[in-house]
């Protein structure tokens, strides 16, 4: 079973006859110099789409149907969320290129897709409730954006969180009760909705790297609420 932003492909006339995921696209810095002994290999990979190649065979009760269906089912998976029923892990993806069809007789044709995203776990939160650290163990293998919500219990001229980039990041002028989201998948800052740049200082937004996170916060008097969900290659 498949299901394309949780709609059964079977809504489509669609099966899937078959799939293939592969690992996310990876590159890095690698050189050998001449006479050296050894190449220099860098550490640092840069990671890239991960690659969907689906086919489906869409069978319909005349050519007209047929038609409808595949319109629909490309309008769906153009930009999407997809869930396997044998898969823990969702992928967000896009649609790249253009489709291919194979006529088998009236109202049934092959229909085959190459999609390009991202694999992810399913979201995970974390509370830090009026303490100042937290060790948060990311499953995933890859940065995972993360998204911050913090509720100061009392006015704060500032905090600053550690732990959630590879720089501090600090919010000024919080206010009793009101809910400031630091959104690393959005990338936005907001206070009960309204924008809250300018009262932000940080070089990156939130992420969490695979393995342990020691989360450290400068003040203790805030109720805070990481959610991310782990990324994999």
């Amino acid at each position: 079973m498949l299901l394309i932003n949780n709609i059964d492909i079977s809504n489509f006339k669609a099966k899937l006859l078959s799939r293939k995921i592969k690992p996310a696209k990876l590159s890095n810095f690698n050189k050998w110099n001449k006479g050296a002994i050894n190449p220099f290999i860098s550490d640092n990979f840069e990671e890239s789409f991960k690659e969907i190649d689906l086919e489906f065979d869409m069978l319909c009760k005349n050519a007209d149907e047929l038609e409808m269906m595949k319109s629909n089912l490309i309008s769906e998976i153009k930009k999407s969320i997809l869930k396997y029923n044998d898969i823990s892990l969702n992928y967000k993806v896009f649609l790249d290129g253009e489709p291919d069809i194979s006529y088998i007789m009236p109202g049934n044709e092959i229909l085959k897709v190459k999609l390009l995203g991202y694999c992810f776990g399913n979201e995970i939160v974390e509370y830090l409730n009026k303490i100042s650290n937290k060790e948060i163990k990311n499953k995933g293998n890859t940065k995972t954006p993360a998204i911050v919500e913090i509720v100061p219990s009392a006015d704060l001229i500032d905090i600053t969180i550690n732990g959630l980039a590879n720089d501090p990041i600090t919010i000024k002028n919080l206010k009793q009760g009101k809910k400031i989201i630091i959104d690393g998948k959005e990338g936005t800052v907001t206070e009960e909705g309204i924008n809250k740049f300018k009262d932000t200082d940080f070089w990156e937004f939130p992420f969490l790297m695979p393995g342990n996170n020691e989360i450290i916060l400068s003040k203790n008097s805030c109720d805070v609420v990481i959610k991310y969900e782990p990324r994999y290659l």
